[in-house]
């Protein structure tokens, strides 16, 4: 009888074990994630630092300061709502930044060849992405608390370049359609939180750009070379399950 009682004791506790590694994988409703990394521009800059040469700035020194807007800083969010353990659908946001310059310029500005200005050209490049997406996730092996994820989302995408020439400011903003994918990888710390590294892919191009510069505003039609701002990224997140 006592033999018993310890075999069923410890079943009871193996079992409360198993139970409490599920319950770390329970499914919820309501899955939250914020992040933040890094991205990589994959397109050419060479044609951006021809226009600058066309303004009499030195080709190297104009792929130098716009090669510096590949870097990108990027912050990011998702919520979906989960129909099963697997998978579920819901919103996905994105932004980036990233900073470029072109120090000590000489620059005739008004066609003489003989009035030159001294001065930087500094821009900044603004990116929002927001859409709809699909969440999938799938368990690595026996691992309990380690998962594979991915992630596809197509919507809206805006840029905004901030530019000052020589302390003339101008603005340019546009508006296309953009699409996101990433593969990753999620651990569970607790029940109801994780932690994940994605890498990432987002891809969106601009034919039209409307500009500003407090006095004019007009479109240039930028035809077959688009500005494109498609980049890789890699970020890291924590994740809420509700």
């Amino acid at each position: 009888m006592k033999r018993l009682t310890i075999v069923f004791l410890l079943i009871l506790q193996a079992t409360t074990i198993l139970k409490a590694q599920e319950v770390v994988n329970k499914t919820e409703k309501w899955r939250i994630g914020v992040s933040m990394g890094t991205g990589y521009l994959m397109a050419s800059t060479k044609e951006t630092a021809k226009a600058f040469e066309q303004l009499g700035v030195e080709y190297d020194k104009a792929k130098k300061g716009v090669d510096k807007l590949k870097w990108q800083l990027q912050f990011g969010g998702d919520v979906h709502y989960l129909f099963q353990s697997g998978w579920g659908i819901g919103l996905k946001y994105q932004y980036a930044q990233s900073d470029g310059n072109i120090n000590d310029l000489v620059i005739n500005m008004n066609g003489d060849g003989l009035t030159n200005v001294v001065g930087d050209i500094n821009f900044k490049y603004l990116i929002n992405y927001i859409g709809p997406s699909f969440f999938t996730k799938s368990k690595i092996g026996n691992n309990r608390r380690l998962f594979f994820t991915g992630l596809f989302s197509m919507g809206y995408s805006h840029l905004r370049i901030e530019q000052t020439t020589l302390d003339y400011p101008l603005l340019g903003t546009s508006s296309s359609a953009g699409l996101f994918a990433s593969l990753g990888l999620e651990y569970y710390l607790k029940q109801y939180v994780s932690l994940g590294c994605d890498l990432g892919v987002f891809g969106s191009s601009f034919k039209k750009i409307k500009y500003n510069n407090g006095y004019d505003t007009w479109k240039t039609d930028l035809g077959d070379s688009s500005d494109n701002i498609s980049n890789l990224n890699l970020s890291f997140n924590i994740r809420f399950y509700l």
